[in-house]
């Protein structure tokens, strides 16, 4: 879904926002979320990993195949109704324009400028759960890694 390079430096630009902020940013994409053409699936579906995996931050969660995504962001204080449901609509006009590299970029961008405006607050906060949110931090960056791969590989195949 995107490109080795943007995946990359999101990776990259996530790692230097959770070094000085200590807030996350993560991207989970799925070929199919089974039940995702039914209600808010997709968004529970985020909100379970969102809390499961104890994000510290911002999760992108993009259903490729059944072209819906859900974004979970932390504090709400930061991240109002409002400026999640802006992020959501630019994400999608982006995806369903085909230019997925781009949104993923713009969504990166709005998130991690939040982080830094806000930057001394969240220094502050939670500390203690820093080793313990790297590990996350690694895993994602890891599993978008993989998918990017994954996706290269059957293109070249088909």
């Amino acid at each position: 879904m995107f490109s080795s390079a943007a995946a990359a430096s999101v990776a990259k630009r996530a790692a230097a926002a959770r070094a000085s902020t200590g807030e996350e940013l993560v991207v989970i994409t799925v070929s199919r979320f089974p039940g995702a053409q039914t209600g808010n699936a997709v968004e529970s579906e985020a909100r379970r990993i969102f809390a499961q995996e104890g994000v510290h931050g911002t999760l992108l969660y993009v259903d490729r195949d059944d072209r819906r995504d859900a974004i979970v962001a932390e504090p709400a204080a930061w991240f109002s109704p409002a400026r999640v449901a802006a992020l959501k609509r630019g994400v999608e006009a982006d995806f369903r324009l085909g230019e997925y590299d781009e949104g993923l970029e713009r969504f990166t961008t709005t998130v991690l400028d939040v982080y830094a405006k806000n930057a001394p607050i969240a220094a502050n906060r939670d500390a203690g759960a820093a080793p313990r949110l790297r590990i996350y931090a690694l895993i994602a960056a890891a599993l978008i890694a993989y998918l990017v791969l994954r996706g290269a590989a059957r293109r070249e195949g088909a």
